[in-house]
């Protein structure tokens, strides 16, 4: 899989915001139990927790903000996002919010599929929610703090759960 297909969109810029928002993300990337809270006044927390390594060995993260739905938090929006700090290169792989579900790579008849409205408008999303995020002053410090919060629960919804062996991405099933 060609990784630095930019036609999409630029992955380099995703993963310089992606930089930009938690500075030790290259140094300190790694599998780690809990969720990384980024609270800035005024504005919804941004949470960050370290997902899985992919088949193919890449990173893969989650970052979400919360809401309040009903009493109860839910994650509004939430995006797995794939990082490979070897070759400067993000991208989005899914999106929830309340309202809609999508996902970037899957499978047809056993046979992978791009679908390539998804990973053009995810990364879009994407590239604009960091800049949003960077703006309002959010950052994530990885290796100095962690708050675990919810330890012994994943960091992506409880009622969804991750498919590890799936194609070359970090799926998550609903």
């Amino acid at each position: 899989m060609n990784f630095n297909d930019n036609r999409f969109c630029d992955h380099q810029s995703i993963y310089k915001k992606l930089m930009q928002l938690i500075p030790g993300l290259e140094q300190h990337i790694a599998p780690a139990e809990g969720v990384i809270r980024s609270r800035v006044e005024g504005r919804q927390d941004l949470m960050y927790s370290y997902v899985q390594k992919d088949s193919d060995g890449h990173h893969c993260i989650s970052l979400a903000q919360e809401i309040n739905c009903e009493g109860s938090p839910a994650p509004d929006p939430e995006m797995l996002i794939r990082v490979i700090p070897e070759q400067q290169f993000a991208e989005a792989l899914t999106f929830l919010n309340r309202f809609v579900y999508h996902r970037v790579y899957d499978e047809y008849e056993d046979e992978p599929f791009v679908h390539i409205k998804h990973k053009y408008d995810l990364n879009e999303y994407l590239s604009n929610w960091l800049s949003t995020l960077i703006i309002h002053g959010h950052n994530i410090e990885l290796g100095a703090q962690r708050i675990n919060e919810h330890r012994g629960q994943r960091a992506t919804n409880r009622n969804r759960t991750i498919d590890r062996g799936s194609s070359s991405e970090c799926d998550i099933e609903r």
